[in-house]
């Protein structure tokens, strides 16, 4: 009885082990058809041709990234023309931004139509390009009889009285030692009263100080 037990005992760990050996099986199986499906994919993408770098649209208008620049500088001065004719109005801080395919190591862009650029693929293909200007305030207007006192740093006192009476101003000489840093030679103008840019009536005198 008790070796009949044993055998029992054998034949249910043999059933056991048998059982686990399938369901081992069963998993390698899986394991090898999913490892077989990854190496048809690499198999397939290895065969497939090689993606081509974007292509940049030969449509579109190729200029110079400075004359960009000066275009914007000028259409930016243009606007402020208008807003001092329509009243007192500045502007301010102004940013520009503008995406192109940059050409040439960067001195020129190709700026492309709405056609160019849905036929383009835009990663990698386009640059931004970021322009701020802040424009200067514009002089006031010169009152009427005024005159704008001009620069006469430089300049000899028979040039300065020919540059005054062109405007209808006077001159009053002095003389005096100009700034060690100053390169001005002997006779000549180094400081003036009112200063350059200075709205003055005609027929005032412009004190003028010539070096000794």
């Amino acid at each position: 009885t008790a070796i009949m037990a044993v055998k029992a005992e054998a034949a249910m760990e043999k059933a056991a082990l048998s059982t686990r050996v399938t369901q081992l099986d069963a998993t390698l199986t899986q394991k090898d058809a999913l490892i077989a499906r990854h190496l048809a994919e690499i198999a397939d993408l290895k065969a497939r041709p090689p993606i081509a770098p974007p292509a940049v649209a030969s449509s579109g208008k190729v200029i110079a990234l400075g004359l960009v620049a000066s275009t914007v500088a000028e259409q930016v001065s243009s606007a402020q023309d208008t807003m001092n004719a329509a009243g007192s109005f500045q502007l301010a801080n102004v940013s520009v931004k503008l995406r192109a395919v940059t050409e040439d190591d960067g001195s020129k862009i190709r700026i492309l139509g709405a056609n160019g650029v849905r036929s383009l693929d835009l990663v990698g293909a386009m640059d931004e390009f970021n322009f701020s200007l802040t424009p200067k305030p514009s002089a006031p207007a010169l009152a009427a009889g005024q005159v704008a006192v001009p620069d006469l740093s430089g300049l000899t006192q028979n040039a300065v009285q020919r540059a005054l009476a062109v405007l209808g101003l006077r001159l009053d000489i002095a003389s005096g030692k100009p700034p060690t840093s100053a390169q001005i030679a002997s006779g000549q103008a180094f400081k003036q009263s009112p200063a350059p840019g200075t709205h003055a009536d005609r027929g005032i005198a412009v004190l003028v100080v010539f070096a000794e």
